[in-house]
């Protein structure tokens, strides 16, 4: 059986096909006779004749219309905005206007809080007041009559609130003792005490008699009000009696210049007494490193939900689980009675340092009493009350 045969190609079929010839180059010289300076001279010419080719091409075209919708859009982007515009705008910038007045503001009534104590304090003596002379009593109907009054009887203006002192209503209660044998030194039976017969008097109550931890109470009530933003950023600070700048804090700062107000550097410290990681700069401001120190170098107290528990200048650590960074949270408690009848705390929870009525607020995890190292308590007690010592210690 012969095999069928296989078609044959036709003729041409695998001929490739010839590549298209390319146009001739106009003023193409050869090679071996065209000069680089020939070379240069026909491309520039070449590129001049493409230029006036597209310029004619060009001037043929309409381009009025093209020009004048050019013109449309500058003479759009020049007209001023629209009225939802600026609303829109005047909203955006509202706020930062607001925050620039609120800060002018406080600024001036601090100034001119400033200025009237100053003049309050410097003014006339308050002998040489002027004298109002007495109205005339006037007597009810269903009264009994009022006795005579002299003439010359004329009334003098008390004094500006603002001069009492703040100590007259944190006046201590009579000194108790505890007896230990009487008269004829025999032992005195259990649970008799004796009471201080030596009155004391409001007046007596001097500035230099005032409590460590009123003192303190009143160095963190000083801050409030001022315009602190928390920040909680680490900063290099230098050693001792180093500090961030004033215009920046967080809570535990509002203890540490509390103290630092009465002559206690807490950085220096709690760096010694090496209660933190061994940086200067940020051991005292951590709440974890003052209560450790606190825990070692103070009086570590009970937590209690009872507010007669908490006396001025205590130190108060919290629990805050709401809190994005660091949960702990540090206060001083203030010698301020709130209207609940319990005393207020000084602390910043992120708006500066303010005074609030939030002792229970938070969960407490520390309750602290810190008056600094053993010889400065000594010499602060010696100094400040002329009482026995075990009085001025039960106050303190």
């Amino acid at each position: 059986m012969k095999k069928p045969r296989k078609p044959k190609p036709k003729a041409g079929q695998h001929r490739p096909a010839k590549p298209a010839a390319a146009p001739p180059r106009a003023h193409a010289l050869p090679r071996s006779t065209a000069s680089p300076l020939k070379v240069i001279f026909l491309r520039t010419e070449q590129r001049l004749s493409a230029v006036t080719s597209w310029a004619s091409r060009l001037a043929e075209t309409d381009i009025a219309p093209a020009l004048s919708r050019i013109r449309s859009e500058a003479r759009a982007l020049a007209l001023p905005y629209s009225r939802d515009e600026r609303e829109a705008l005047a909203l955006l910038f509202l706020p930062f206007l607001l925050v620039a007045s609120a800060v002018v503001v406080h600024q001036s009534v601090r100034a001119l809080h400033a200025y009237v104590t100053i003049t309050s304090v410097a003014g006339p003596e308050l002998s040489s007041a002027p004298t109002v002379a007495a109205p005339p009593a006037a007597t009810p109907p269903s009264q009994s009559p009022v006795p005579d009054v002299p003439a010359d009887l004329t009334l003098t203006p008390l004094a500006p609130a603002g001069d009492i002192e703040r100590t007259a209503l944190l006046v201590p209660p009579d000194t108790i003792e505890t007896r230990e044998a009487d008269e004829d030194a025999d032992p005195a039976p259990h649970g008799i005490c004796a009471i201080d017969q030596a009155p004391r008097s409001t007046a007596a109550i001097s500035s230099a008699e005032k409590l460590f931890g009123v003192r303190l109470a009143e160095a963190a009530e000083a801050q409030v009000g001022s315009f602190v933003v928390y920040n909680d950023a680490y900063r290099t600070i230098s050693y001792p009696k180093g500090d961030v700048p004033g215009l920046f804090g967080v809570c535990s700062d509002v203890v540490v210049r509390a103290y630092r107000a009465l002559g206690l550097d807490l950085q220096e410290l709690v760096h010694q007494a090496r209660a933190g990681r061994g940086d200067a700069s940020i051991d005292h401001r951590r709440v974890e490193g003052l209560r450790r120190f606190l825990a070692q170098r103070g009086e570590t107290l009970p937590v209690t939900s009872f507010a007669e528990d908490y006396r001025p200048g205590d130190i108060v650590t919290y629990h805050r689980p709401q809190n994005r960074g660091t949960q702990a949270h540090i206060a001083i408690v203030s010698s301020v009675v709130a209207p609940s009848g319990r005393l207020m705390i000084v602390h910043n929870r992120g708006w500066g340092p303010q005074l609030e009525d939030a002792l229970f607020v938070d969960e407490i995890t520390g309750h602290y009493r810190y008056a600094g190292p053993a010889p400065v308590r000594n010499a602060t007690a010696t100094e400040t009350s002329a009482e026995p010592s075990a009085s001025t210690a039960s106050l303190r």
